[in-house]
């Protein structure tokens, strides 16, 4: 080399101009992977996986995180020679029977293996799991098959309804017919009435002895309640009944064990009634046109008179909403406490909520529909798809809308935008959710059933009952709270124990093996361990201001109005009271839990031992919301109420410096782990970094209010969230690694693992999303989605891109 030094130069400039060209390839393809997205989710992530192969950058980074969101084709089921007609997701989510114009039905698992054929020989309108068996309906009969295809029972078709792993024929109009998974009749019922239940019983029947019947899911009777004059009865997902009817003016409240406990009067006959899913609300509207709110305790909370006819209502399942229609063509949604908002429909037919009352399917009497928020703002389901829509159907927050062109959209009931389904070549004739809302289903005149997952598993969506308060990683442990629940799973996400507190969390801290939590109005703390089992109570005078754990969980320090902090040990023993002039406010650990800070509202922080010895006594010229030590223990740094320039100290207070740079208040600052750097978030758009001196670092413009940053473990760079529902991931120096869209409402919180692989984000729609960081997991969860490699046809299309510049 010494003798021909110009080799070296040109290979060096050959090996740049070849990364040149690998970058623009990239490039090319994460922006047509961009495009495809709009035609089909699985080619979208073909040509970003490709793309991130090629090289490793911000735009195929955040391109490939797009299509793993996109990703929902699950499987394509073939075989048939007609239109799918109809689809099911067997209850335990493990099979799908496809139904066809081809005279059979089929059975597949969730890859697309098909696992019999049950051949009806005539077109097959309808099939359905049932129990261990399948449901078969053709124009002439109706069949039993077992999952290997061999029939089990042939019956004259009659109307049907299946509940669960019951099949209820009516051949009359005063006979029920329960019909098991095997084909075997078990029951005939001479009834009145008869329906659906939730919870512990399958079927309910008023008969026509006057008698409310339950039934389980081998139709054997479970309870009789004496239910004279009963023509209806509504179940709560708990178990508790409401009956009513027979121009009667008070509902019954049933147990599951069939014990009446209580009665609900009207001043007129009471024509329906809604229950909330744990039977703790209940509405009733009567023939005279009053609605009226109860408890489940019997106790009317609201009344409205004259509010009119009422043709449908249904609680939420939370039972903070009531949704009705009026003969009037009027939908209201109204509050416990009765209030409404209201909007007339003119044509409206019928109303479907979901199970928050949410979003609402509005079904016209011209055979239109719309899709309605919460606020009864119109968004058509054509703005879903494109076209004309085929139908609409809810799936716990999604709505699946199809249109007449074989596209297909869901909708959460959040916003902002549709996922959209694409792949079918002809019009979907059917779809459905599984039983947990995980998949859906669809059918189309193309011949074939497509499984798609509602939530592309690549990164994980945590769903949670209100909005979420908390996020940390702790010994391999995820800990979420939201409202009044502390949620404990592993770190993928999997659920390991749900703990109720007595009221909303306040605050809340966790150290290895430990974690505290302080509520609403209380004068005590409680300590959990990892498992979930309640160690002790942490009592104070006061109502409580908060609780925070040591990093080794072995000491933990509660603070309260009472004026005092205290310090306890890993089981819930006093060691220490730190006694303030006032009110504590907040208080932390250094990071080898030999010192404690606290802040108080005489506006001084005082640092203590871990004996419960004052250190030192420093001033906050500014109202702290809390403070933090570094890792190093040598400095803190405070974060402001409403002030934009958080302070530095040492840990004997001495300011070092103020974060100044930034244009509004800051809401959050988080030292490295190093203890070298500061990441702060501001409500001017922009994080920014520091050094722990205070020294200005680059500026990380975000373009809306930036919630929290953090910084991986191993300098592998900074995480933050935006107001905008991104994640954006950057390198130490200020460069944009990749950008995360999933979350529909401003995200509030992050954390990450201990060894920087995965990060959980938390956002105000209510779920925490699980994001894989390493180069190697986005590869291998890729090759996992990519359902197909590229056809002949995208070869041809995008040859250029596919394969290396010669």
């Amino acid at each position: 080399m010494r003798r021909f030094p110009w080799v070296r130069g040109a290979a060096f400039l050959l090996l740049l101009c070849a990364g040149a060209r690998a970058q623009d390839r990239a490039f090319a393809l994460a922006e047509a992977s961009v495009e495809a997205a709009a035609e089909d989710g699985t080619l979208s992530l073909l040509l970003a996986r490709r793309a991130f192969e090629v090289a490793d950058g911000e735009e195929t980074r955040s391109a490939l995180y797009a299509a793993l969101l996109r990703a929902r084709e699950r499987a394509i089921l073939r075989g048939h020679a007609g239109a799918v007609v109809r689809v099911d997701v067997s209850p335990g989510g493990e099979a799908v029977a496809t139904a066809s114009e081809d005279g059979t039905a089929r059975i597949f698992d969730l890859a697309g293996k098909e696992i019999a054929v049950l051949s009806a020989g005539a077109p097959v309108t309808d099939v359905r799991f049932l129990g261990d068996g399948v449901l078969v309906v053709t124009a002439a009969e109706i069949a039993v098959w077992d999952r290997a295809g061999k029939k089990l029972a042939t019956f004259p078709r009659a109307p049907l309804d299946v509940q669960g792993p019951l099949l209820a024929l009516r051949p009359t109009a005063e006979t029920l017919r329960l019909v098991d998974g095997s084909g075997k009749v078990v029951r005939d019922l001479k009834v009145k009435a008869s329906g659906p239940a939730a919870g512990e019983f399958t079927f309910w029947a008023v008969t026509t002895d006057g008698r409310l019947r339950w039934y389980d899911g081998r139709a054997r009777e479970k309870s009789v309640a004496p239910a004279a004059g009963t023509a209806a009865a509504v179940f709560s997902a708990e178990g508790t009944v409401a009956t009513y009817g027979g121009n009667g003016i008070a509902v019954q409240l049933w147990s599951p064990q069939c014990k009446k406990i209580g009665e609900l009067l009207h001043a007129g006959p009471v024509e329906r009634v809604a229950i909330s899913a744990d039977g703790q609300r209940i509405f009733t509207a009567s023939a005279d046109g009053n609605y009226a709110f109860f408890g489940a305790d019997g106790k009317r909370q609201a009344r409205m008179a004259k509010a009119g006819p009422c043709a449908f209502a249904a609680v939420a399942e939370d039972g903070m909403r009531v949704v009705t229609l009026d003969d009037g063509d009027q939908v209201t949604l109204w509050t416990w406490d009765g209030v409404p908002t209201a909007k007339r429909f003119p044509g409206i037919a019928s109303v479907t909520p979901n199970a928050r009352c949410l979003g609402l399917i509005l079904d016209f009497k011209d055979g239109t529909r719309r899709f309605v928020h919460s606020g009864l703002l119109d968004v058509a389901s054509m703005d879903l798809v494109g076209g004309a829509h085929s139908f609409s159907r809810w799936g716990g927050p999604w709505l699946l809308v199809a249109d007449g062109e074989g596209r297909a959209a869901l909708q959460h009931w959040y916003g902002p935008g549709p996922a959209h389904l694409r792949g079918h070549s002809g019009v979907i004739l059917h779809a459905t959710f599984s039983l947990d809302n995980s998949l859906v289903v669809t059918g189309s005149r193309d011949g074939t059933a497509r499984v798609w997952d509602v939530d592309p598993p690549a990164v994980p969506v945590l769903y949670h009952p209100a909005l979420v308060t908390g996020i940390g990683y702790e010994a391999g442990r995820l800990l979420t709270c939201s409202k009044d629940m502390l949620h404990i799973r592993d770190e993928g996400g999997h659920p390991l124990k749900d703990l109720q507190l007595v009221s909303p969390l306040v605050w809340w801290g966790h150290g290895a093996g430990r974690v505290a939590v302080s509520c609403k109005d209380e004068l005590a703390a409680v300590l959990f361990d990892l498992d979930g089992r309640e160690l002790a109570r942490l009592k104070h005078d006061g109502v409580m201001n908060g609780v925070e754990v040591s990093p080794k969980g072995d000491l933990i320090v509660s603070f309260s109005a009472d004026k005092a902090a205290k310090l306890w040990d890993g089981r819930g023993r006093q060691c220490a009271r730190l006694d303030h002039p006032a009110g504590v406010g907040s208080a932390a650990f250094s990071a080898d839990g030999r010192l404690v800070l606290t802040t108080a509202d005489d506006r001084q922080a005082r640092v203590w031992t871990a004996q419960g010895k004052l250190q030192s006594t420093f001033p906050m010229p500014e109202e702290i919301w809390y403070c933090l030590f570094s890792p190093r223990g040598d400095r803190i740094v405070g974060i402001p109420v409403k002030d934009a320039e958080p302070p530095v100290w040492t840990a004997e207070g001495k300011l070092v410096a103020r974060l100044a740079g930034h244009e509004g208040p800051v809401h959050a600052a988080v030292f490295s782990p190093e203890g070298d750097a500061i990441v702060t978030a501001s409500k001017d758009g922009t994080a920014r970094l520091w050094d722990a001196d205070g020294r200005p670092g680059p500026v990380l413009a975000h373009g809306d209010v930036v919630h929290k940053g953090v910084f991986l473990p191993g300098g592998k760079g900074v995480v933050t969230t935006c107001k905008d529902g991104s994640v954006r991931h950057w390198d130490r120096d200020g460069r944009l690694l990749a950008v995360m869209r999933g979350h529909v409402k401003s995200v509030w919180f992050v954390e990450c693992t201990a060894d920087g692989g995965t990060i959980a984000t938390a956002s105000e729609d209510t779920t925490v999303r699980l994001w894989p960081l390493r180069r190697d997991d986005l590869l291998r969860l890729a090759k996992e989605r990519s359902i197909r490699g590229f056809t002949p046809e995208e070869h041809d299309r995008f040859g250029p891109l596919l394969e290396p510049s010669k």
